[in-house]
């Protein structure tokens, strides 16, 4: 298998793309490729329990590049509550692929305890 094989099928299944052409003096230009930052997105989640109960998450692509940031404060917390704000999220990004979750807590009965 030659790079140019690998280069064309990872372009083909668009995990990079063409970055830019750089012109030499001589022979002819050198295509730069770059990971595509959409091939992939991330949400890292983190639930909070203090005096309120946060969901904290953010999205980054897969260049590590930051997509959005929220903080959603509640007096209470259910885990319905996590599994709708993590639905919402899968429904808006479609190249979302990885979630990890914390939970410092324990969720029973459809409550967020210590």
């Amino acid at each position: 298998m030659t790079t140019g094989t690998i280069l064309n099928d990872f372009l083909s299944k668009g995990i990079i793309v063409e970055n830019e052409l750089i012109y030499v003096e001589k022979g002819r230009p050198t295509h730069q490729y770059k990971l595509n930052p959409d091939y992939y997105h991330e949400c890292m989640m983190y639930v909070k329990k203090n005096d309120c109960c946060s969901i904290i998450y953010c999205l980054k692509n897969a260049l590590g590049e930051l997509l959005d940031s929220k903080k959603i404060k509640k007096k209470e917390m259910v885990g319905e509550d996590i599994v709708n704000c993590l639905n919402k999220i899968i429904e808006e990004d479609k190249y979302l692929q990885y979630i990890s979750l914390g939970l410092p807590a324990i969720i029973s009965n459809n409550q967020v305890n210590e």
